[in-house]
């Protein structure tokens, strides 16, 4: 009777077996499944990176519970019904952030870039607490590339959005921009301006390459190798052969960061391309007798540009690592200042500490930071983290840069009345002494392991004012 009422595993997993379809059989009924599919992709141009998307992987799972029978939507829903609603979804999460933008502020962001059809686009995002949300990209291609023309588009955005709910305006850090910020700052006194953290660290690592000899030959010979390499499909794949199939170039957030890191690949497979080189398979090749494919080899053979590689590593990473912080997810508004000033003292305990090997590379990134980057922002965000602070109060507390920076935040976003009061001066206080709210085993816990918003919500009650800020 066992059999009719509790199968045993054994007979239970018999069973399911005669049931289900032999494997081979279901993978070539999947295969010709993903074939339609396949050549729906091919027909319609679209690229292949869309199967990435793991939107993709939900829709077909929902069509295969759906089961046989379900129809793919007409032209109009497509159009019309399903587009209305995803517009309204859409609708609904900006309204959230907009929420946000009111009770804490926020940054507006753009940037600017050229289509294929070399249309000048300008991006206009929104960020705070609740994260970043894309609005719109205006086609700038009919405005006069001039400060005063910049400035009426950023002025509309700040208008839609509602002045007194933008604290930042960051921008890129070309010339043209420098009026269009003056003139925002003129006539919005409680908004800062600062450009692209990544695309000043950029400059950075191009200054580097234009100011520094080494540098650019470094580069430049490193630029050739693997241009040559990837421009031969047959190099290319005897490359992957011998660095067990790791590309040498390292999509980065900008150009020159890709360039530094490239070098960083070469460095680490500097081993496999020179087997590489040295294999019967090299030899052979019709690659290996032409000018090109010498001059790579002598490269790869010769000691003094893995001298430079390893020199420009040394001194290009650590901003690099900086690069990493403004591209990441985390807010990094609170961290910039801090990160600088960590590449900088990497910089000269890479190079032993030598005043005349360290200092022109800091003269540099003083530079860009100076004129591109540097804000009050920078300088209180710094000064209200936690992580940082604590540590360090009495280096930062008697820091004139930093503790100006915080100064001038708080005369620019909070009025006299409060900035001066003597309440807001033990808010400071509470903040800097750990008193009330800042004393709990959960603060002093969490300094380290949260967000600095997120600290500041859970533990800033004991300087409400300053919570705010």
């Amino acid at each position: 009777m066992d059999k009719f009422v509790y199968p045993t595993k054994k007979r239970k997993k018999e069973a399911l077996t005669q049931s289900t379809i032999p494997s081979h059989l279901k993978k070539k009924e999947r295969d010709e499944y993903a074939q339609s599919l396949c050549l729906w992709f091919y027909r319609n141009n679209i690229s292949f990176n869309v199967v990435h998307d793991p939107l993709l992987k939900e829709t077909l799972e929902k069509i295969g519970r759906f089961g046989a029978g379900f129809k793919a939507p007409t032209y109009h829903e497509v159009r019309e019904t399903f587009l209305r609603k995803e517009v309204a979804k859409t609708d609904l999460v900006v309204s959230e952030h907009k929420k946000f933008w009111e009770l804490d502020g926020c940054t507006i962001m753009s940037d600017g870039w050229q289509d294929k059809r070399h249309r000048t686009l300008v991006n206009l995002c929104v960020n705070s607490s609740k994260g970043t949300v894309f609005m719109k990209a205006v086609d700038a291609s009919s405005y006069k590339k001039t400060g005063e023309a910049l400035f009426k588009l950023f002025d509309e955005w700040i208008k839609e959005i509602g002045p007194q709910s933008v604290i930042q305006v960051v921008t890129d850090n070309a010339k043209n921009y420098g009026l269009a910020k003056r003139k925002i700052e003129q006539r919005y006194p409680h908004i800062f301006t600062t450009g692209c953290a990544t695309h000043c660290l950029d400059l950075v690592l191009e200054d580097f390459s234009k100011k520094m000899p080494i540098v650019r030959r470094t580069v430049k010979t490193a630029q050739g190798i693997t241009t040559y390499i990837y421009s031969h499909t047959l190099v290319h794949d005897l490359m992957k052969e011998f660095t067990k199939g790791r590309e040498l170039v390292r999509p980065a957030a900008t150009r020159f960061a890709t360039n530094f890191l490239t070098l960083q690949s070469l460095l680490t497979q500097k081993h496999a391309l020179r087997q590489m080189f040295a294999s019967p398979k090299w030899y052979e090749s019709e690659f290996a007798k032409t000018t090109e494919g010498k001059s790579c080899f002598e490269s790869i053979y010769r000691q003094s540009f893995w001298r430079s590689v390893a020199y420009v590593m040394k001194i290009s990473l650590p901003v690099v690592k900086v690069l990493r912080i403004t591209d990441g997810e985390v807010p990094p508004m609170g961290f910039i200042y801090e990160a600088m000033e960590r590449a900088k003292l990497g910089i000269k305990n890479t190079l032993g500490g030598k005043e005349e090997k360290y200092m022109p590379l800091w003269k540099i990134i003083d530079k860009r930071w100076n004129e591109n980057l540097h804000s009050p922002l920078h300088a209180a965000g710094y000064y209200l983290n936690p992580q940082f602070f604590y540590p360090n109060s009495r280096r930062i507390l008697g820091d004139e840069e930093v503790c100006d920076g915080f100064i001038k935040c708080v005369e620019k976003m909070l009025p006299t009345s409060i900035g001066e009061s003597v309440e807001f001066s033990t808010e400071i206080s509470n903040y800097t002494n750990a008193r009330g709210s800042f004393r709990t085993n959960m603060a002093m816990n969490n300094r380290d392991k949260q967000p600095p918003v997120d600290w500041w919500l859970a533990n800033g009650s004991s300087s409400p004012t300053l919570q705010h800020l």
